[in-house]
Protein backbone atom coordinates (compact mmCIF):
# COMPACT_ATOMS: atom_id res chain seq x y z
CA UNK A 1 0.00 0.00 0.00
CA UNK A 2 1.30 3.30 -0.89
CA UNK A 3 4.63 1.42 -1.92
CA UNK A 4 4.64 -0.26 1.74
CA UNK A 5 4.87 -3.82 1.46
CA UNK A 6 2.22 -4.77 4.40
CA UNK A 7 1.54 -7.88 3.34
CA UNK A 8 0.00 -9.67 6.74
CA UNK A 9 0.03 -6.46 8.49
CA UNK A 10 -2.88 -5.32 11.14
CA UNK A 11 -3.79 -1.62 10.86
CA UNK A 12 -1.32 -1.00 13.95
CA UNK A 13 1.06 -2.07 12.17
CA UNK A 14 0.48 -0.67 9.04
CA UNK A 15 0.02 2.95 10.87
CA UNK A 16 3.72 2.18 12.34
CA UNK A 17 5.45 2.00 9.17
CA UNK A 18 3.45 4.72 7.64
CA UNK A 19 4.48 6.66 10.55
CA UNK A 20 8.45 5.24 10.49
CA UNK A 21 8.11 6.28 6.64
CA UNK A 22 7.20 9.73 7.05
CA UNK A 23 9.31 10.43 10.12
CA UNK A 24 12.25 10.15 7.16
CA UNK A 25 10.66 11.94 4.57
CA UNK A 26 12.93 14.51 2.92
CA UNK A 27 11.47 17.01 0.16
CA UNK A 28 14.35 18.09 -2.33
CA UNK A 29 14.08 20.99 -4.06
CA UNK A 30 14.91 21.29 -7.53
CA UNK A 31 15.77 25.15 -8.59
CA UNK A 32 17.31 26.97 -11.78
CA UNK A 33 20.95 26.29 -11.76
CA UNK A 34 20.98 23.13 -10.88
CA UNK A 35 20.72 24.24 -7.27
CA UNK A 36 19.03 22.17 -4.50
CA UNK A 37 17.40 22.44 -1.07
CA UNK A 38 16.46 20.02 1.11
CA UNK A 39 13.49 20.00 3.52
CA UNK A 40 13.38 17.56 6.20
CA UNK A 41 10.32 15.64 8.13
CA UNK A 42 11.86 16.74 11.62
CA UNK A 43 12.52 20.13 10.55
CA UNK A 44 8.66 20.19 9.02
CA UNK A 45 7.53 18.52 12.30
CA UNK A 46 5.58 16.27 10.11
CA UNK A 47 3.07 14.03 11.76
CA UNK A 48 0.95 11.61 10.19
CA UNK A 49 -2.51 11.39 10.49
CA UNK A 50 -4.93 8.30 10.81
CA UNK A 51 -8.56 9.25 9.63
CA UNK A 52 -9.84 5.71 9.27
CA UNK A 53 -9.08 4.86 6.51
CA UNK A 54 -6.93 2.52 6.64
CA UNK A 55 -9.61 0.68 8.94
CA UNK A 56 -11.97 1.13 6.06
CA UNK A 57 -8.94 0.20 3.08
CA UNK A 58 -8.61 -3.56 5.09
CA UNK A 59 -12.50 -4.31 5.87
CA UNK A 60 -13.04 -3.82 2.03
CA UNK A 61 -10.47 -7.05 1.37
CA UNK A 62 -11.90 -10.27 1.02
CA UNK A 63 -9.82 -11.87 3.45
CA UNK A 64 -10.41 -15.35 1.52
CA UNK A 65 -8.79 -14.30 -1.43
CA UNK A 66 -5.58 -14.15 -0.31
CA UNK A 67 -4.29 -17.00 -2.30
CA UNK A 68 -5.17 -15.17 -5.45
CA UNK A 69 -2.56 -12.52 -4.44
CA UNK A 70 0.64 -15.10 -4.86
CA UNK A 71 -0.24 -14.93 -8.53
CA UNK A 72 -1.20 -11.57 -9.04
CA UNK A 73 -0.57 -8.86 -6.44
CA UNK A 74 -2.57 -6.49 -4.74
CA UNK A 75 -1.90 -2.54 -4.67
CA UNK A 76 -4.04 -0.26 -2.54
CA UNK A 77 -3.99 3.38 -2.70
CA UNK A 78 -4.66 5.32 0.51
CA UNK A 79 -4.77 8.94 1.26
CA UNK A 80 -1.86 9.64 3.45
CA UNK A 81 -2.76 12.81 6.05
CA UNK A 82 0.14 14.47 7.40
CA UNK A 83 0.44 17.50 9.30
CA UNK A 84 3.49 20.33 9.61
CA UNK A 85 3.78 23.20 11.53
CA UNK A 86 6.12 25.39 10.22
CA UNK A 87 6.00 25.23 6.71
CA UNK A 88 5.37 28.72 6.15
CA UNK A 89 8.58 29.66 8.12
CA UNK A 90 10.79 27.13 6.57
CA UNK A 91 9.57 28.42 2.55
CA UNK A 92 10.53 32.09 3.89
CA UNK A 93 14.39 30.88 4.95
CA UNK A 94 14.87 28.32 1.65
CA UNK A 95 17.96 30.35 -0.01
CA UNK A 96 15.96 30.65 -3.22
CA UNK A 97 13.89 33.18 -1.33
CA UNK A 98 16.74 35.56 -0.49
CA UNK A 99 16.21 38.90 -2.71
CA UNK A 100 19.60 39.04 -2.61
CA UNK A 101 19.87 35.72 -4.76
CA UNK A 102 17.45 36.47 -6.81
CA UNK A 103 18.42 37.72 -10.52
CA UNK A 104 15.12 39.37 -12.41
CA UNK A 105 14.18 37.67 -15.85
CA UNK A 106 15.20 39.95 -18.82
CA UNK A 107 12.88 39.74 -22.10
CA UNK A 108 14.64 38.87 -25.25
CA UNK A 109 16.05 41.80 -27.64
CA UNK A 110 17.91 42.87 -30.99
CA UNK A 111 21.28 44.28 -30.70
CA UNK A 112 22.72 47.16 -32.04
CA UNK A 113 23.39 46.92 -36.05
CA UNK A 114 26.86 45.60 -36.27
CA UNK A 115 29.22 44.37 -38.48
CA UNK A 116 26.99 40.92 -38.58
CA UNK A 117 24.14 42.97 -38.60
CA UNK A 118 20.87 43.03 -36.04
CA UNK A 119 21.22 39.89 -33.65
CA UNK A 120 18.63 38.33 -31.23
CA UNK A 121 19.90 38.65 -27.57
CA UNK A 122 17.85 35.96 -26.08
CA UNK A 123 16.25 36.23 -22.55
CA UNK A 124 17.49 35.66 -19.26
CA UNK A 125 14.35 33.68 -17.54
CA UNK A 126 15.63 35.10 -13.82
CA UNK A 127 15.33 33.10 -10.92
CA UNK A 128 12.69 35.44 -8.91
CA UNK A 129 10.54 33.31 -7.07
CA UNK A 130 6.67 34.07 -5.98
CA UNK A 131 5.64 32.92 -2.91
CA UNK A 132 2.69 32.24 -2.88
CA UNK A 133 3.75 29.92 -5.77
CA UNK A 134 5.99 27.84 -4.05
CA UNK A 135 4.61 27.71 -0.75
CA UNK A 136 1.44 25.97 -2.71
CA UNK A 137 3.83 23.74 -4.86
CA UNK A 138 5.87 22.71 -1.57
CA UNK A 139 2.82 22.13 0.28
CA UNK A 140 1.19 19.88 -2.44
CA UNK A 141 4.43 18.11 -2.67
CA UNK A 142 4.68 17.88 1.04
CA UNK A 143 0.78 16.81 1.58
CA UNK A 144 1.80 13.83 -1.21
CA UNK A 145 5.10 12.70 0.11
CA UNK A 146 6.68 13.94 -3.20
CA UNK A 147 10.44 13.12 -2.58
CA UNK A 148 11.47 15.91 -5.66
CA UNK A 149 9.78 18.85 -6.95
CA UNK A 150 11.18 20.87 -9.62
CA UNK A 151 10.47 24.45 -9.47
CA UNK A 152 11.10 24.64 -13.49
CA UNK A 153 7.92 22.23 -13.84
CA UNK A 154 5.78 23.43 -10.72
CA UNK A 155 6.19 26.98 -12.87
Amino acid sequence: MNGIDCGGYSVEELEQAVAQEVAGYELTIKERGGKKETITAEQLKLVPEFDGSLDRLMEQQNRFAWIRSLWSPASLQADTVVTCENLDQLVKKLDCMDPDDQVQPVSASISGYGKDGYTVIPEEKGTVIEYEKLLDAVEHAVNNLQEELDLEEAG
